[in-house]
């Protein structure tokens, strides 16, 4: 990423580098969480709500907590205040910025935060982008204090160098930028009802079959309703786990699967190579479902594409010719299977789950065409959730590229672009 120019000469026409003080107002709440008799009963803004939202809105969930007089005059929210964090146990979270939308009186900045509340010679939503800039973020960690936890000054946040452009173009960056956002946002809905909508679609599919196919059902103790031609059977007796392992070379290039490279509810998320570590692991198969059995509250569940090895923290589960690979790891990533498998994790501080609880779980067993039918409904919303989720991270990169563009002056936008008011 691009620094941020500090000097005139590297600056766009119209831009000039300022310190932060200079141009708003920076405060750090002392508002505590506490509730005090004969206080005034209010919302509190967190630090929480500021690290995981962009903006600050009314209809968040606040925390409630009561204030003085003197604190509600002064640590009321208005729109256009940027909050940002200013300690944390990480340099790297500090200065994360949101930006308040509107007016909230019976909402207060909170404990942990700071506040910057713009002069007329800056924006508040291009502020709030800018401090949460790659360039600043990097400011934000050189001037933090501390070794366990880290924390700013008041003179070294004043001091923050800026980056400013004429205030129609600081509007038009932050427009583009929230344009970005809010088409990411929508998207990740997408993803979000699509996973719901599957979640569904597989309770529904493993306990009623396929749409018009089944009039018959029967109880089957362990697994509730099901169609009355289906076999019910234990997981180990129509699958096992691959026991063969091997304690790679340095330089073995083969794909490496570890915990960290499965996504909850079942992407994969990338790999490594299998010499990055000399530690046991266990040999795969494409088709091999790997499902990891330390905390598996985590539902780290994927299917394999590709042969490789994988940490010995993942079970590598495959059929016999009774089940569909497909129809099995659909199977083992729905709720009434993890719910099973949770009934049986040991420890406190490592929870895991076993092959051998695993296997002695009863699993419903439709006839293999219904099962393959079955799988290939989930693959295709599968694939759908996928699309968006690709298109999400595109998103996101598209973001990152553009906000380093438009926040250096390398690319410049109009002051005519978007609709906020002026």
């Amino acid at each position: 990423m691009s620094a941020m120019p500090t000097t005139a000469a590297a600056l766009p026409d119209g831009w000039r580098v300022v310190r932060l003080g200079d141009v708003a107002e920076i405060s750090f709440s002392s508002v505590d969480k506490k509730t005090v008799d004969g206080e005034s009963p209010v919302k509190l803004c967190n630090y929480t709500d500021v690290f995981y939202n962009r903006q600050i809105r009314p209809d968040m969930p606040f925390m409630v907590a009561t204030a003085s007089p003197t604190e509600c005059d002064r640590w009321a929210l208005k729109e256009g205040d940027v909050l940002f964090t200013k300690d944390s146990e990480t340099a790297d979270e500090i200065g994360i910025p949101a930006y308040v939308s509107e007016d909230m009186p019976d909402v207060l900045c909170g404990y942990h935060l700071a506040r910057a509340r713009p002069r007329t010679a800056v924006d508040g939503a291009f502020l709030a982008r800018a401090l949460g800039s790659h360039a600043t973020a990097r400011e934000f960690a050189r001037i933090a204090n501390g070794i366990t936890r880290f924390g700013l000054t008041l003179d070294a946040t004043r001091s923050l160098p800026i980056a400013l452009p004429p205030l129609g173009e600081q509007r038009a960056i932050a427009d583009v930028l929230d344009a970005i956002d809010e088409a990411g946002e929508r998207t990740e809905a997408v993803v979000a009802a699509g996973e719901g909508l599957r979640d569904a679609l597989l309770h529904e599919l493993l306990t009623r079959g396929l749409p018009g196919r089944h009039t018959d059902w029967r109880d089957v103790p362990g697994l509730g309703t099901m169609p009355a031609s289906w076999e019910a059977a234990r997981l180990g007796d129509v699958a096992s786990i691959r026991r063969e392992q091997v304690k790679p070379e340095t330089d073995d290039v083969q794909p490496y699967v570890a915990l960290e490279h499965i996504a909850s509810r079942g992407t994969l998320i990338g790999c490594g190579r299998a010499g990055e570590s000399v530690s046991n692991k266990t040999l795969f198969r494409k088709g091999d479902t790997l499902y990891g059995k330390l905390r598996p509250n985590l539902r780290k569940v994927t299917r394999a594409e590709f042969d490789g090895v994988c940490s010995t923290e993942i079970l590598a589960i495959f059929g016999d010719e009774q089940v569909s690979g497909s129809f099995l790891s659909h199977l083992l990533r729905s709720d009434v299977l993890h719910l099973h498998a949770m009934a049986g994790v040991a420890g406190t501080k490592m929870p895991r789950t076993s092959w051998s609880h695993l296997s002695s779980i009863r699993i419903p067993l439709p006839p293999l065409d219904e099962q393959r039918a079955i799988a290939a409904a989930l693959d295709s919303v599968d694939a759908s959730i996928e699309g968006a989720r690709a298109e999400a991270e595109a998103l996101r990169t598209a973001k990152a590229s553009t906000a380093d563009a438009l926040l250096t002056g390398r690319v410049r936008v109009g002051s005519g672009v978007g609709g906020r008011k002026p």
